[in-house]
């Protein structure tokens, strides 16, 4: 059975969900970060899916780089000192400098001073000693998951159900007219 109708209704299912996970990121506010998740768009232009060759199967992934460190955004990651119940965890290492520093320059993360609170010059070894700071936080803290993808399946998968039961219905229906020698349903309707 090549369940054609089906396929097609999974592959636009595919298509909303990708949407839709996208919309999730960088609309949850986390403290005050007000775009949590995706400073740079990379990982929102990096969601994708696939479909199963040999059955009705959809993946839902995220191409490089992103892919790095999308499963990380998407699940949370356990701190030493915080537990957030994700499969991930930091261990003994905290995050790479550069990578909090390319972080910091895309936010953009302006520095104050720690007395007066008035903004101050960013200077390396200024930027190196907060993305220093902010590395060891991420290790002690963790980081919230987003569950992009499930809160995005979540939002689509209503409006899918019946969609998918009549296509699915209507496959079969038309491998049995075939299989029996009748004429092909799609001519008919």
């Amino acid at each position: 059975m090549d369940y054609v109708k089906t396929r097609e209704v999974w592959d636009e299912l595919g298509r909303d969900v990708t949407d839709a996970a996208r919309r999730q990121l960088g609309t949850r506010k986390i403290g005050k970060n007000k775009s949590y998740g995706d400073a740079t768009g990379t990982l929102r232009r990096s969601l994708t899916y696939t479909m199963g060759t040999d059955t009705v199967s959809l993946s839902f992934l995220a191409m490089p780089p992103a892919d790095k460190y999308a499963n990380f955004l998407n699940y949370g990651v356990n701190g030493t000192e915080v537990n957030r119940g994700a499969p991930y965890s930091m261990g003994s290492k905290q995050p790479p400098r550069d990578a909090i520093l390319s972080w910091m320059k895309a936010k953009p993360v302006r520095l104050r001073d720690p007395v007066s609170g008035n903004f101050i010059k960013q200077t390396p070894a200024r930027m190196n000693s907060a993305a220093f700071l902010i590395a060891r936080s991420i290790k002690k803290k963790g980081i919230h998951g987003l569950f992009y993808f499930q809160r995005g399946y979540d939002a689509i998968a209503p409006d899918y159900e019946t969609k998918i039961m009549d296509s699915l219905a209507f496959d079969i229906a038309e491998s049995m007219v075939t299989a029996l020698g009748g004429t092909d349903l799609t001519q008919a309707t």
